[in-house]
């Protein structure tokens, strides 16, 4: 056996069989506490254990950029195509190679800007893509968190999606979370895929009191025997679409409404829960509330 093969993948014997195992690239990496985020200024491309970039056999792939088309600030991280394969399907990808520590996690928010250019300038090859961001409990099997299929007409150049993308909360899996980016489609149409301002934050973490991030509500009484009111200070709004989630220590969703200012919490057990409000699905405060 060569000692290339040797370095991909680890050999366990046991009864006198061989199991082989795909080999995590990026395990000796220490992992990134939360919150995290990144603006790519200080990032060194393929670094170890910084931000990795894949490449096609075309030629396309990733690059940092001093631009700041996504809506944050130069630098950003940008997909790009080849004309090597004009006709040719594609995917490259951009993986943080050092994973987030979600060890005492019980709940993961993502988001990051974004725009995407693309001219149907090849002669051969369909007309869509998707964009997609990931994340993964290893580094090998990955889970789609958010995807978005794009599709190009006529040759000018044109954005074809752009904003800040909240990624609905999930439960991670692991003490490690991994997370990255993926376009596929006809590389030669794409002429960038910008990303930016990437964060990852937790609503709740497991027997600790999440900071309130904005203060913008009024929230009493407290504790609470049955129903809690929630007034918001009206010169602080940033939302029009405002829901309230409640959870407890271990981050288990109890109640799940659109914000409306008396919320009834008579069905819930004595003991410490986390009331987290949202704004067009994003997290902008976190209060504990005793109920009684």
């Amino acid at each position: 056996m060569t000692k290339k093969l040797q370095n991909v993948f680890n050999y366990i014997f046991l009864a006198g069989i061989a199991f082989v195992f795909p080999e995590n690239i990026h395990a000796q990496c220490t992992s990134l506490a939360l919150p995290y985020s990144e603006n790519f200024t200080s990032v060194s491309l393929g670094a170890s254990c910084s931000w990795t970039a894949s490449s096609a056999s075309s030629g396309a792939g990733w690059s940092k950029d001093a631009t700041a088309y996504a809506g944050g600030t130069s630098p950003e991280m940008q997909a790009y195509g080849n004309n090597a394969c004009a006709g040719c399907v594609e995917t490259v990808s951009l993986t943080l190679a050092s994973p987030l520590n979600t060890s005492t996690v019980t709940s993961l928010e993502l988001s990051f800007k974004h725009k995407l250019y693309v001219t149907n300038q090849a002669t051969s090859g369909p007309a869509s893509g998707t964009l997609k961001m990931q994340t993964s409990a290893n580094g090998t099997v990955w889970t789609d968190r958010w995807t978005h299929s794009y599709t190009m007409s006529g040759t000018s150049l044109t954005s074809v999606a752009s904003g800040t993308i909240n990624v609905p909360a999930f439960n991670p899996s692991s003490n490690d979370t991994y997370i990255r980016f993926t376009i596929t489609g006809v590389m030669f149409k794409v002429w960038g895929w910008q990303i930016d301002d990437v964060s990852a934050v937790s609503p709740v973490t497991t027997g600790i009191q999440t900071k309130e991030l904005t203060n913008i509500s009024v929230l009493y009484p407290n504790p609470v025997n049955s129903v809690v009111h929630i007034k918001l200070d009206e010169n602080k709004l940033v939302s029009k679409a405002y829901s309230v989630k409640v959870v407890d220590v271990l981050g288990k969703e109890i109640l799940n409404e659109v914000y409306k200012e008396n919320i009834d919490l008579s069905i819930l057990e004595k003991g410490i829960y986390f009331l987290n409000l949202y704004g067009d699905n994003q997290l902008i405060e976190t209060k504990k509330i005793i109920k009684e």
